[in-house]
């Protein structure tokens, strides 16, 4: 069945004003005249929206043009019969109304306001053709068909309110859609790339920018002979729940994960809500501890699935100005971070011990004060001309001062670092010796 539309409307109005004039002219209430008049009105008046109605935009000027025409059809028939006839006044509520509903309220002030000219114009200049007042049977014809205009208009109301209610309904669930998409698509984006599409800043482009960042890079040391020795499915289980633990913790240290490779992670920090570069440091050092701190869970988690191999994790963090943003072609973009200083956090972490983060010298300067890290003097890294003085992170100060297992101590011409956790019980009397043969030379110098 087909919708009922603001030409529906107009096209009733007219038909009902239509068949009371028939009526009017059965009864023999009308001349001849303007029975002529009024029906040629009633029928050709609705024909000049015929057109507009097919018009896939309407157009404001075209609804002000009909709303005019409609005045002034009005004002004829008051002219013709009156501005007490029933029968006209009731033709003018039909009209005022569908102008109200097909237009605004400044439309339909301009209708009446032309109406009410027309009017005054009309009476001051013409004489009018007056009729008494209609018979009780074509008032009451007169109000049916009124009223039947009512009704048109009232189912074109609820459809309208049903439509509406439709459409809420097709927008909630689109936004439900929208939503689970999205939060489907954040597993994929990472936040920058996820603002640079769908944020206020839209930004498509191929185009990069300078950055002082903290690049994190880890990886499972044996990795490839896990993978020869397990199933497809048990490897893909361990290794989803080792990176699902791994991106759980760079997420909670606002880090911002870049890329897998396999069992190999990289995080930036810096890119997306920096705090400046030596809270970038800090946060992104804090990370690599908490993930060390969780292998021996993850390890145990392992265990209890038959992976009795003890493995351990590496990783490498340099701090640098680096080069970042979409990268590739118009049809196929990354966003990533390349440069230098992303290639040697890349060489630090193949060059640290199994459980162990080697760091730069530049991320050890920002973060020294809150992470005591060994020095493990320079080496050469492939790549880079001049040998890399790098530093080995022994733990966060606060909880290494705590549990008393760490003395640092620093002045000039004297230099102390003890880690009670990782000296053999056979290499402890060779330790306490070399102590004290340093404070005998010590009380001996005068």
């Amino acid at each position: 069945m087909q919708k009922l539309s603001l030409y529906h409307l107009r096209f009733f109005a007219y038909f009902c004003f239509a068949m009371i004039i028939i009526a009017s002219q059965y009864i023999g209430y009308l001349d001849r005249s303007s029975f002529i008049i009024l029906l040629c009105l009633s029928i050709l008046t609705p024909c000049t929206g015929y057109l507009s109605s097919f018009a896939k935009v309407v157009n404001q000027q075209d609804i002000l043009a009909l709303v005019l025409l409609d005045a002034i059809v009005a004002s004829i028939v008051l002219l013709l019969l009156d501005e007490t006839n029933i029968i006209a006044l009731l033709f003018v509520l039909m009209i005022m109304f569908n102008t109200f509903i097909s237009s605004n309220t400044r439309l339909t002030i301009i209708s009446i306001c032309t109406l009410i000219l027309l009017t005054g114009i009309s009476n001051f200049y013409f004489d009018k053709v007056l009729f008494k007042q209609p018979p009780n049977v074509l008032i009451v014809i007169s109000m049916l068909c009124t009223g039947l205009y009512l009704g048109i208009c009232a189912i074109y109301i609820l459809q309208i309110k049903t439509d509406k209610e439709s459409l809420q309904h097709q927008i909630f669930q689109n936004e439900k859609n929208q939503q689970a998409t999205a939060k489907l698509l954040t597993k994929y984006i990472s936040p920058p790339v996820w603002d640079s599409i769908f944020g206020q800043k839209k930004n498509q482009r191929i185009e990069t920018q300078r950055k002082r960042l903290t690049i994190f890079f880890s990886d499972i040391k044996d990795f490839t002979q896990l993978s020869d020795e397990l199933e497809a499915e048990a490897l893909t289980e361990i290794l989803n729940h080792y990176l699902t633990e791994m991106s759980t913790i760079a997420q909670n240290y606002n880090g911002t994960i870049d890329k897998f490779v396999g069992d190999s992670i990289m995080v930036i920090f810096g890119d997306n809500n920096s705090l400046g570069s030596e809270s970038d440091a800090i946060a992104a050092t804090s990370m690599a501890i908490a993930m060390q701190n969780q292998m021996k869970y993850i390890r145990s988690h392992w265990a209890s699935k038959g992976i009795k191999r003890h493995i351990e994790v590496r990783m490498g963090i340099n701090t640098g100005f680096c080069t970042i943003g979409n990268f590739g072609a118009n049809s196929r973009m990354e966003y990533t971070t390349i440069g230098r200083e992303v290639n040697l956090a890349s060489r630090l972490e193949n060059a640290a011990e199994p459980g162990k983060i080697l760091i730069s010298e530049t991320t050890h300067a920002l973060i020294k004060d809150f992470i005591l890290c060994n020095d493990m003097g320079e080496i050469k890294v492939r790549g880079f001309a001049n040998p890399i003085r790098t530093y080995e992170v022994a733990g966060l100060r606060s909880t290494l001062s705590m549990e008393n297992y760490y003395v640092e101590e620093e002045t000039k011409g004297f230099s102390l670092y003890l880690d009670s956790i990782h000296i053999k019980s056979e290499e402890k009397a060779k330790v306490i010796t070399m102590l004290e043969e340093a404070s005998a030379k010590l009380k001996n110098i005068k």
